[in-house]
């Protein structure tokens, strides 16, 4: 299989284009359908693979005037056999400025484990922006995003392995 296109275009609510880029040359693949590790990581043009393709994923900024509009996502594959010799796809999506939550207080300083401060344990934030491996934040709508928990002196975010199912388990939740 040859990719032979694959493109992207964002629209605003003036039908203007705000955003254009062509991949088809700047493919990469370092994951398979799986999630697992492709080693060594396919980059530039897709040619000749009879790997099936993972997810697609591309990031770029939006103006401040953006309010709503339409990405459009453009493929064509080539195969080298078979009864179908091209393929093309399009989808054409609206889009909206996601919903915005303000914390008011993040956590920082000693977290609270049963009612009482206590300096052994931490927060931490993780599987936020700049994530090397694929996760639910992954999405571009969770790009974000952070997990934010309490771990122990063990790196472990719960304190009975045998009870993962039950919330209050875990030394953070909601």
């Amino acid at each position: 299989m040859d990719v032979t296109n694959a493109s992207v275009k964002l629209k605003d609510q003036s039908n203007t284009t705000v955003h254009k880029a062509y991949f088809t040359n700047l493919m990469m693949v370092d994951q398979d359908v799986l999630g697992q590790t492709v080693n060594p990581a396919l980059s530039g043009s897709v040619l000749n693979s009879d790997a099936p393709l993972p997810k697609f994923y591309d990031g770029f900024e939006v103006p401040r005037s953006f309010e709503k509009g339409n990405v459009k996502i453009q493929a064509n594959v080539k195969f080298r056999s078979g009864a179908l010799d091209c393929y093309g796809d399009s989808r054409t999506l609206p889009v909206k400025l996601a919903p915005i939550t303000k914390v008011s207080h993040l956590p920082y300083g000693v977290p609270i484990i049963k009612g009482v401060a206590d300096p052994s344990f931490r927060w931490h934030w993780g599987n936020g922006i700049g994530g090397t491996s694929f996760n639910a934040h992954s999405y571009p709508e969770h790009r974000y995003s952070y997990d934010i928990g309490i771990w122990d002196t063990n790196n472990q975010s719960f304190e009975d392995p045998m009870k993962l199912d039950q919330n209050d388990n875990f030394y953070s939740w909601g």
